[in-house]
Protein backbone atom coordinates (compact mmCIF):
# COMPACT_ATOMS: atom_id res chain seq x y z
CA UNK A 1 0.00 0.00 0.00
CA UNK A 2 1.96 3.40 -1.23
CA UNK A 3 1.64 5.72 1.79
CA UNK A 4 3.19 3.14 3.75
CA UNK A 5 5.90 2.42 2.24
CA UNK A 6 8.36 5.30 1.24
CA UNK A 7 11.91 6.02 0.48
CA UNK A 8 14.36 5.47 -1.94
CA UNK A 9 13.78 2.00 -2.34
CA UNK A 10 9.68 1.82 -2.56
CA UNK A 11 10.20 0.80 -5.86
CA UNK A 12 12.03 -1.90 -5.22
CA UNK A 13 9.15 -3.63 -3.17
CA UNK A 14 6.63 -6.02 -3.97
CA UNK A 15 3.74 -7.65 -1.58
CA UNK A 16 4.50 -10.92 -0.66
CA UNK A 17 2.16 -13.72 -2.44
CA UNK A 18 0.09 -14.37 -0.28
CA UNK A 19 2.64 -17.02 1.93
CA UNK A 20 2.96 -19.54 -0.26
CA UNK A 21 6.15 -19.81 -3.27
CA UNK A 22 5.91 -19.47 -6.97
CA UNK A 23 7.83 -22.22 -9.00
CA UNK A 24 8.36 -21.70 -12.70
CA UNK A 25 9.36 -24.82 -14.69
CA UNK A 26 10.73 -24.33 -18.15
CA UNK A 27 11.48 -27.18 -21.24
CA UNK A 28 13.55 -25.59 -24.10
CA UNK A 29 14.40 -27.14 -26.60
CA UNK A 30 17.51 -25.72 -28.43
CA UNK A 31 18.97 -26.58 -31.84
CA UNK A 32 22.45 -25.76 -32.92
CA UNK A 33 23.32 -25.76 -36.43
CA UNK A 34 26.68 -23.97 -35.56
CA UNK A 35 29.92 -25.65 -35.53
CA UNK A 36 30.76 -24.94 -32.42
CA UNK A 37 29.21 -25.73 -28.45
CA UNK A 38 26.93 -23.37 -27.77
CA UNK A 39 25.49 -22.71 -24.15
CA UNK A 40 21.96 -21.75 -23.04
CA UNK A 41 22.21 -19.20 -20.07
CA UNK A 42 19.36 -17.59 -17.74
CA UNK A 43 20.26 -13.98 -16.29
CA UNK A 44 17.75 -13.21 -13.12
CA UNK A 45 17.26 -9.69 -11.79
CA UNK A 46 15.34 -9.70 -8.16
CA UNK A 47 15.26 -8.45 -4.78
CA UNK A 48 14.35 -11.68 -3.43
CA UNK A 49 15.79 -15.02 -2.61
CA UNK A 50 15.80 -17.06 -5.19
CA UNK A 51 16.28 -20.52 -6.52
CA UNK A 52 17.43 -21.99 -9.68
CA UNK A 53 17.26 -26.05 -10.26
CA UNK A 54 18.75 -27.69 -13.25
CA UNK A 55 19.70 -31.21 -13.41
CA UNK A 56 18.95 -31.45 -10.00
CA UNK A 57 21.43 -29.18 -9.03
CA UNK A 58 20.36 -26.20 -6.96
CA UNK A 59 21.71 -22.70 -6.80
CA UNK A 60 20.16 -19.62 -4.29
CA UNK A 61 20.47 -16.19 -5.33
CA UNK A 62 20.56 -14.08 -2.44
CA UNK A 63 19.72 -10.45 -2.58
CA UNK A 64 22.20 -7.77 -2.04
CA UNK A 65 21.24 -5.25 1.05
CA UNK A 66 22.05 -1.64 1.68
CA UNK A 67 22.13 -2.08 5.49
CA UNK A 68 18.59 -3.82 6.02
CA UNK A 69 17.08 -2.87 2.81
CA UNK A 70 17.02 -5.44 -0.03
CA UNK A 71 18.56 -4.14 -2.97
CA UNK A 72 18.29 -6.01 -6.99
CA UNK A 73 20.88 -8.21 -7.72
CA UNK A 74 21.54 -9.80 -10.97
CA UNK A 75 22.59 -13.55 -11.67
CA UNK A 76 23.23 -15.28 -14.62
CA UNK A 77 23.35 -19.02 -14.95
CA UNK A 78 24.96 -21.26 -17.34
CA UNK A 79 22.03 -23.97 -17.86
CA UNK A 80 23.55 -26.56 -20.61
CA UNK A 81 25.68 -27.20 -23.62
CA UNK A 82 24.20 -27.25 -26.70
CA UNK A 83 26.62 -29.57 -28.47
CA UNK A 84 26.94 -28.68 -32.99
CA UNK A 85 25.12 -29.57 -35.15
CA UNK A 86 22.24 -31.13 -32.55
CA UNK A 87 18.80 -30.13 -30.56
CA UNK A 88 19.03 -30.29 -26.98
CA UNK A 89 16.29 -30.17 -24.21
CA UNK A 90 17.47 -28.57 -21.36
CA UNK A 91 14.56 -27.95 -18.40
CA UNK A 92 14.86 -25.76 -15.20
CA UNK A 93 12.82 -24.63 -12.44
CA UNK A 94 12.87 -21.31 -11.30
CA UNK A 95 11.01 -20.88 -7.25
CA UNK A 96 10.08 -17.97 -5.35
CA UNK A 97 10.38 -18.89 -2.12
CA UNK A 98 7.62 -18.64 0.50
CA UNK A 99 6.47 -15.05 1.44
CA UNK A 100 9.36 -13.50 0.20
CA UNK A 101 9.02 -10.58 -2.31
CA UNK A 102 8.23 -10.76 -5.77
CA UNK A 103 9.48 -8.74 -8.49
CA UNK A 104 11.82 -10.59 -11.27
CA UNK A 105 13.19 -9.63 -14.23
CA UNK A 106 14.65 -12.52 -16.77
CA UNK A 107 16.04 -13.36 -19.96
CA UNK A 108 17.67 -16.86 -21.52
CA UNK A 109 20.22 -15.94 -24.21
CA UNK A 110 22.80 -18.22 -25.97
CA UNK A 111 26.90 -17.70 -25.87
CA UNK A 112 29.82 -19.36 -27.62
CA UNK A 113 31.81 -19.05 -24.53
CA UNK A 114 31.08 -18.89 -20.81
CA UNK A 115 31.76 -15.80 -19.16
CA UNK A 116 30.28 -14.55 -16.02
CA UNK A 117 27.80 -17.06 -15.71
CA UNK A 118 27.98 -19.54 -12.97
CA UNK A 119 27.20 -23.33 -14.39
CA UNK A 120 24.42 -25.35 -12.92
CA UNK A 121 24.37 -28.39 -15.39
Amino acid sequence: YEPNIQGAYSNLLAVSLGNYGVVEKYRINVKNTGNKPRYLCYEMEAIAHMVIECNGKYRISYPEKDGNIPMKNKRRYALGVIEPNTTTTIEFSVVLPTADQAGVGNRLYIRDGLGEEVAIY
